[in-house]
């Protein structure tokens, strides 16, 4: 990075995380190493991600991951949230919609 100040180039970097650890003061450390883009993958809704994406003891991380997003959301730049669905999570949506 401080090349790229001396030579007057432009960095950016992202990353794409699930979130969990993403807590407030790593959002801040991230920003200062520039990290300009983060996208946050969810196994789709909670309770199809919490099922897909547990602790080793069983735990949800869902609410943890959006807790952390949104104490976090004001540090960070520029924030996706990307949710993974598959053909099972999809029907659940269109059903959920159409009731």
């Amino acid at each position: 990075m401080k090349m790229c100040k001396e030579k007057d180039i432009k960095y950016n970097s992202s990353i794409v995380t699930n979130g969990y650890n993403l807590n407030r003061d790593i959002a801040i450390k991230l920003k200062k190493i520039n990290i300009n883009s983060i996208q946050i993958t969810l196994g789709g809704n909670e309770e199809m991600h919490n099922k897909r994406r547990p602790l080793k003891n069983g735990q949800g991380t869902f609410h943890k991951i959006l807790d952390n997003l949104s104490k976090s959301v004001d540090v960070l730049p520029n924030i996706s949230l990307r949710i993974n669905i598959d053909k099972k999570i999809l029907m659940k949506l269109i059903l959920s919609y159409r009731s």
